[in-house]
């Protein structure tokens, strides 16, 4: 990927997608990188909030809740590779998967920080 179109300048663009800042609640979120022609129709479920964004020719959805847990310095990373050559495209996942893999990751997050907030 080379060109004019690949080089990004330093914008000064923020995204808010929520603000909660009394010291009672963890943020957790998931991103997922897809192709802008994608849209993220996530099903009405509680618990969790979708936003999209557009970026050239990828979207970026991100998948996000707060946990009533004090915030801490822990965190949790996860990344997904379909591992394949980047020329060969795939489907991915859908978006029902996308939200499964957030509350999988989102729940052992929280165990995680239940044992270091009793330990």
């Amino acid at each position: 990927m080379a060109g004019d179109y690949y080089n990004i300048e330093p914008k000064k663009t923020y995204y808010v997608i929520d603000y909660i800042n009394n010291g009672l609640f963890t943020l957790c979120f998931m991103a997922f990188l897809g192709p802008a022609s994608k849209k993220f129709n996530a099903p009405f479920q509680f618990g969790f909030s979708v936003q999209q964004i557009q970026c050239g020719e990828f979207s970026i959805a991100i998948i996000w809740s707060w946990l009533s847990l004090p915030p801490h310095g822990h965190s949790r990373f996860s990344f997904v590779s379909t591992n394949r050559p980047y020329h060969v495209a795939t489907e991915g996942f859908d978006e029902n998967r996308c939200i499964a893999m957030f509350f999988e990751l989102r729940e052992g997050f929280r165990k995680t920080m239940i044992n270091i907030l009793t330990a």
